[in-house]
């Protein structure tokens, strides 16, 4: 049986791997002028890519930025019971800043709603009309804004966002 730190640490290990060898196939690089890009020694990051060693937050975080495979971020996220989205690059009309408040809201309204759910809460499971009317403003907000973002992920790569779910 493996152990929960043991299957972390290979999860890490296997999605850093990856970025690597996915960042020096896309740009030639070698694996130490990548290490030189992150501040480690190339053994390091061979000793990271097999496991062999932790990877620090700042090191992964760099090698992220980096490589801009964000799979490492992936893992992280899945095994904190959540998911990673990554922020697009700043694009005509994109508002970051408005995006991930919105996110944020979204976040707190799915708390509030899951906990509005359990029977074993203050509210018994019982959803008021304000809070359900709240969530669908939010989500309605959350979808639009989403939508916006696919129709400009489209036009950047060519696709006519009037083509429908086929990217």
């Amino acid at each position: 049986m493996t152990s929960k730190k043991g299957r972390v640490a290979r999860m890490i290990s296997e999605a850093t791997n990856d970025a690597i060898k996915h960042h020096c196939a896309a740009t030639g690089d070698r694996e130490y002028e990548l290490a030189e890009d992150l501040g480690c020694s190339a053994s390091h990051l061979s000793n990271l890519a097999h496991g062999t060693a932790a990877i620090s937050a700042d090191l992964l975080v760099r090698l992220v930025r980096t490589t801009d495979d964000k799979a490492p971020a992936h893992v992280i996220a899945t095994l904190c019971g959540g998911f990673f989205v990554p922020a697009p690059d700043a694009v005509a009309g994109w508002e970051y800043g408005a995006a991930r408040d919105l996110a944020k809201r979204f976040q707190q309204t799915m708390d509030e709603w899951l906990s509005a759910l359990d029977p074993s809460g203050d509210g018994g499971a019982a959803v008021t009309e304000a809070e359900s009317e709240r969530f669908d403003r939010v989500a309605t907000e959350y979808q639009a804004l989403i939508e916006r973002m696919l129709n400009e992920m489209k036009a950047r790569v060519g696709v006519d966002p009037a083509l429908g779910d086929r990217f």
